[in-house]
């Protein structure tokens, strides 16, 4: 019997073999298949807002008659709007308590039914991402709802898992559950693969640009990267600068976090591209329409903008707007060594710079906004002017070489520097009217550098500030009879005493000893009555960032 069954199952192979010999099967389709039906089941359950309008509605019903029996569908369309503003197009749920929280109660009570829970779980999940909370007093309305959301999602997550399937997105928040919890994107601004693991979680569950957490998380990447040493801050601008031109809503804030940590930095070596965002966000630093902007920097963040401005501007002029288009090396180092004494420029611009379509031009310009004036009577067409305001006076230095350098009061010039256009001839910017014009030619004993500095020092004898001055010349000068009597006694130095003194002058202290060592007082002024007092205190002035002293 064995031997006939086992003949009978050896027939009965060579028969199957004969009949599907030379059949293959291709599974390609059949996977791609299953790949359609998953992201059917993934877009069934998915965060694809319904239309304001018909949310909209369903919130108004349910605000009306919380009591009343909801429609799933209903119930659906109120988690994708419960946290919508509070006006008439879009009302929301945020300011409700009683309502909100009947709401919670209702989609709780669908974790039995784990498909339809999960299409209200990722309605309130879009709602949680997508929450705006608006002014003041609506966030103290808003914060409790928002939290207890946050809550029931974090809690809830078990639930979503139930029945044969769940959906990719439920996998991604698990994994990424920290964006459930007080520290939402905490995780991603301290590992290398940070902004990566966020950019994917943003992507998979559909979190908008203009959410909470993505202004979280590049606020809290700030905040992270100013709490490292110098050369990895400095490192990391670069991306995060990109990341604040894409977003508007915390540009401002998180541009002043990054001035001001890099005021702090001990090498604060010029960024374009810091300073570009600065003045293409604020204005020019120094022109009072704009120090609104730019009043919440600290004092020595603001001089270090001011400081890298000047200094482009004056290479900016002796190089791309040179008659030959190269540069007037010793007048651009006589200029950049006198930049501190420059308090605002203006460019008066010939007929080829103004024509002149080139990039270059055209982002100094446009940065220049309100200090671009047309050169009108310059001579060649390839002539352009740069107006220095130095305290009580003007200072015109012109491209072409061979023009001389013209030094006139403030108040007493020829010209205004509040017109269109100003003339580069004799009625205005070369007026016999000037207190100086000086040559660019050097003498038999001194190179004309000597004799500009001279002419420069001597206004200040006539009775300009001695900023003028070199910083030489001042550690050297004794203080004079008349200084000595411009601040009373104060007792020995003490920080309590430091404190209450700069307190009394709106002058801010800044305590570095964690990270420098140091003690800042911000205030720029080298010579008076503050830096007599702080000098005897035993601080030292640095240029561009204020006074310092050693903790002993």
């Amino acid at each position: 019997m064995a031997s006939r069954l086992s003949g009978l199952s050896q027939k009965m192979r060579q028969i199957n073999d004969s009949a599907f010999g030379g059949l293959t099967f291709d599974s390609r389709q059949l996977e791609r298949e299953i790949v359609a039906l998953k992201k059917w089941l993934n877009d069934a359950e998915g965060a694809n807002a319904p239309a304001g309008d018909i949310v909209a509605a369903a919130v108004r019903r349910f605000s009306g008659s919380p009591n009343s029996k909801v429609s799933f569908r209903d119930l659906q369309l109120i988690t994708f709007g419960c946290l919508n503003g509070s006006d008439e197009a879009l009302p929301g749920l945020g300011d409700r308590k009683d309502l909100f929280h009947r709401l919670l109660e209702l989609v709780g009570e669908l974790k039995t039914r784990p498909r339809l829970f999960r299409r209200c779980y990722r309605g309130l999940l879009s709602s949680y991402f997508n929450c705006d909370f608006g002014d003041a007093p609506r966030v103290v309305l808003m914060q409790p709802q928002f939290e207890n959301l946050r809550d029931f999602l974090s809690r809830e997550m078990d639930s979503l898992e139930g029945g044969a399937y769940a959906p990719d997105w439920v996998k991604v928040l698990r994994q990424h559950i920290d964006v459930l919890s007080n520290e939402p994107t905490t995780r991603y601004c301290t590992s290398e693969t940070g902004d990566q693991e966020f950019r994917f979680l943003c992507s998979e569950l559909d979190i908008p640009r203009q959410s909470w957490v993505q202004n979280r998380y590049l606020m809290d990447r700030i905040k992270h990267a100013a709490k490292t040493a110098d050369e990895k801050f400095k490192a990391s601008l670069p991306r995060l600068l990109a990341l604040l031109q894409e977003n508007d809503q915390v540009l401002n804030s998180g541009l002043r976090l990054i001035v001001d940590r890099y005021a702090d930095c001990s090498e604060r070596t010029q960024n374009p591209a810091l300073s570009d965002l600065a003045v293409k966000s604020w204005g020019l630093p120094w022109l009072p329409s704009n120090s609104g902007r730019w009043f919440a920097l600290s004092g020595s963040a603001r001089q270090m903008i001011v400081d890298w401005l000047k200094l482009e501007f004056i290479q900016q002029f002796f190089s791309v707007l040179a008659e030959d288009g190269t540069s007037d090396r010793r007048r651009l180092e006589f200029w950049r060594s006198h930049h501190h004494q420059i308090d605002d420029m203006y460019f008066a611009l010939g007929r080829t710079a103004q024509a002149n379509p080139s990039g270059d031009l055209a982002e100094l310009r446009k940065k220049m906004t309100g200090r671009v004036l047309e050169l009108a009577n310059g001579g060649s067409a390839h002539n352009n002017a740069f107006i220095m305001q130095m305290g009580r006076y003007t200072v015109v230095e012109f491209g072409a070489k061979g023009n001389a350098c013209f030094i006139f009061e403030r108040e007493k010039a020829p010209f205004s520097l509040n017109q269109r256009s100003i003339s580069g001839d004799r009625t205005e910017l070369k007026s016999q009217d000037c207190l100086h014009r000086l040559l660019h030619v050097d003498g038999a004993s001194e190179p004309w550098e000597r004799k500009f500095h001279m002419a420069l020092s001597g206004l200040i004898a006539g009775g300009s500030p001695s900023r003028w001055a070199s910083n030489e010349s001042r550690s050297r000068a004794a203080p004079s009879t008349s200084a000595q009597r411009l601040t009373p006694a104060l007792p020995s130095y003490s920080r309590g005493t430091l404190e209450a003194y700069c307190r009394s002058r709106n002058i801010k202290v800044r305590d570095l000893t964690n990270v420098s060592g140091n003690l800042w007082v911000e205030s720029q002024e080298a010579e008076g009555e503050v830096a007599q007092q702080l000098r005897a205190w035993g601080f030292q002035f640095r240029q561009g960032r204020g006074w310092w002293r050693g903790v002993s």
